[in-house]
């Protein structure tokens, strides 16, 4: 039988319980991931807002939106699926429950940036109506470009 997923969006207390896991996804997710104290300050601020998804009881991956309320957007800082799940749609599943939540209520616009050579997130981005907005140069720590892209709400996103 195949594990059911599961999509959640954490509490201050949740995140804290599982700052660990979530620490570890970034590390072994991202060439340039965010350092502990980063995460540990997540529950400071009062503008951000983390997703999980869970197989069974196992913490697959996250995605961390920043909220702009005057705005009416959000802005999508990290998302990450562990590699091993990678290519099942989880990502794309994750990300859509989250524009879906964001847009039935007062949000209107998904803004995020991505590196220019993260082709596979680039199409995820544009199958689900994002578009690019500007090149950032030298965006990252290391030197990497970055394309700004951004979504209007119009519709909902639908998964696969």
């Amino acid at each position: 039988m195949a594990s059911e997923m599961k999509i959640s969006r954490l509490g201050d207390q949740e995140i804290k319980s599982q700052l660990s896991v979530l620490f570890n996804l970034d590390q072994n997710n991202f060439p340039l991931p965010w350092a502990e104290q980063d995460w540990q300050n997540i529950n400071e601020k009062n503008n951000y807002q983390l997703y999980i998804c869970k197989l069974d009881s196992q913490i697959i991956g996250f995605a961390l939106f920043s909220l702009n309320n005057l705005m009416e957007q959000v802005h999508l800082l990290k998302i990450a699926i562990s590699s091993q799940y990678r290519g099942f749609h989880y990502g794309e599943r994750l990300l859509t429950h989250c524009l879906n939540d964001y847009f039935a209520g007062e949000y209107r616009s998904c803004y995020l940036e991505v590196s220019v050579a993260n082709t596979q997130a680039i199409s995820l981005y544009r199958k689900l109506g994002f578009h690019v907005l500007v090149t950032k140069h030298n965006f990252y720590s290391n030197g990497e470009d970055a394309y700004a892209m951004h979504l209007v709400h119009n519709n909902t996103c639908h998964s696969p």
